[in-house]
């Protein structure tokens, strides 16, 4: 008999966990709706999804359980990118299509540079590898300013490791992880992307979650026994428990776990988060005719990314008002601005480029905190989360998805995770 697991958190990583796992996990969800960072938002005509989301995978397990829930209710379509540079929409990525520029003189700077692969190999930050991979060109017109505008933190203390998955540059091979799948890739300006054919991104976790066998919501976790095996909401409810598979982030767990040793509690509070101001924009739209995506590396410009999120599928473009969904990044090192300040900028930003007919189209505004946007690639990440996860699971706790195990990972890299983190655990339960 396979031993009781409770998942926490009905995010990706949590739902596609207790879904393959069946029998015996039960899902606790402090929110009363399914998603986590994946879900969507409806208002009035307008379908938001929580920072802008397409589906594109590497992992064909991950494609396939996607296609089964969604049952031939599915688009998909070329990614339509863009990137607003002085005042001007070009292709995404930027380093492959500066020469559309009018400005010559931002052209001129960006051209003639030549990678030494030994050079970019040996990058000991972040900032460093945008330098030698991309040019000062490149760098100081857009890759720094969006990054900087983007993480919200010191360049200079970011890994290099992860880049390749994330950064697009030359379209290299597509590399084999150590499973021999194929690892994850930058998305080009044509790559292909899927979405619902009906609703938002987040209907994928919703039809997901109708696989699980038990999710209670508005169930938030305040206390973990290991030593008992009991676990308690701050309902007052208490649960017994055998396995602990937790999203959570990992400082918010490691403060629920009685005992928990002060170092790892200490070396927890030094990962760093990019928390983020996603603002809702319902508005009617001056051209339909609007790319998916913009990338804004201007700092007078509050977002640096803008989703227009009814061109994600035939059913939403079709609606008479556009659902605009705009991020915009916090830290302790670049504060929030107040919420009417954000929205007011990036509305007027909105009509004065014709994205929108004007304020008085504007339907509804509004802005959702999350706390929790994107895990810092510091360069102590690897080891502070190593040390954490081997602690937790010699007391039968299991940390996955995007802040569980504080990796940039997307939604179907936190539903592999799940999935495989299932298969670990079944095929060591026994009869």
């Amino acid at each position: 008999m396979r031993p009781n697991a409770i998942v926490l958190g009905a995010g990706p990583a949590g739902l596609a966990f207790a879904h393959r796992y069946g029998s015996g996990a039960i899902v606790l969800e402090k929110s009363l709706e399914v998603g986590g960072l994946s879900r969507s938002i409806a208002i009035e005509d307008g379908v938001f999804d929580v920072g802008g989301h397409a589906f594109h995978t590497p992992h064909e397990r991950v494609r396939e359980l996607v296609h089964t829930l969604m049952d031939g209710a599915w688009h998909e379509q070329a990614r339509d990118a863009r990137v607003w540079v002085s005042g001007q929409l070009i292709a995404y990525p930027f380093q492959q299509h500066f020469e559309m520029l009018d400005d010559q003189a931002i052209v001129d700077d960006c051209r003639g540079h030549r990678v030494d692969p030994d050079s970019v190999a040996r990058s000991a930050h972040f900032e460093e590898w945008i330098l030698r991979r991309f040019g000062n060109g490149v760098a100081h017109h857009f890759m720094l300013p969006y990054n900087r505008k983007l993480w919200a933190d010191d360049l200079s203390e970011m890994s290099c490791e992860w880049v390749g998955e994330r950064v697009a540059s030359d379209r290299p091979p597509a590399p084999l992880a150590a499973t021999g799948v194929p690892a994850r890739q930058p998305l080009h300006s044509d790559s292909s992307v899927g979405y619902p054919a009906d609703g938002g991104f987040g209907s994928i976790f919703v039809a997901l979650a109708a696989r699980c066998e038990r999710i209670e919501l508005g169930e938030q976790v305040v206390s973990i026994d290991p030593s008992s095996h009991r676990l308690q909401t701050a309902s007052g409810r208490s649960w017994s428990w055998e396995t602990i598979v937790s999203t959570m982030p990992l400082p918010r767990l490691l403060g629920c776990i009685a005992g928990c040793p002060g170092r790892l509690i200490e070396h927890a509070s030094m990962l760093r988060a990019v928390s983020l101001k996603i603002l809702l924009i319902l508005a009617r739209l001056r051209d339909r005719n609007v790319p998916q995506r913009i990338y804004i590396a201007d700092p007078a410009i509050p977002p640096h990314k803008v989703a227009f999120n009814h061109t994600s599928s035939a059913t939403l473009s079709a609606r008479e008002n556009h659902a605009i969904t705009c991020e915009v990044s916090y830290s302790p090192r670049k504060p929030a601005r107040p919420d009417d300040e954000i929205l007011a900028r990036t509305i007027d930003w909105l009509v004065a480029n014709r994205f929108i007919e004007s304020a008085d189209r504007v339907v509804t505004a509004r802005v959702v905190d999350v706390p929790y946007g994107y895990p810092v690639p510091t360069r102590d990440v690897a080891t502070i989360v190593s040390e954490i996860t081997h602690h937790l699971e010699t007391m039968g706790i299991h940390s996955i998805g995007r802040f569980g195990s504080w990796s940039y990972a997307n939604s179907d890299a936190c539903m592999l995770q799940g999935l495989e983190l299932a298969d670990r655990l079944l095929a060591g339960s026994g009869p």
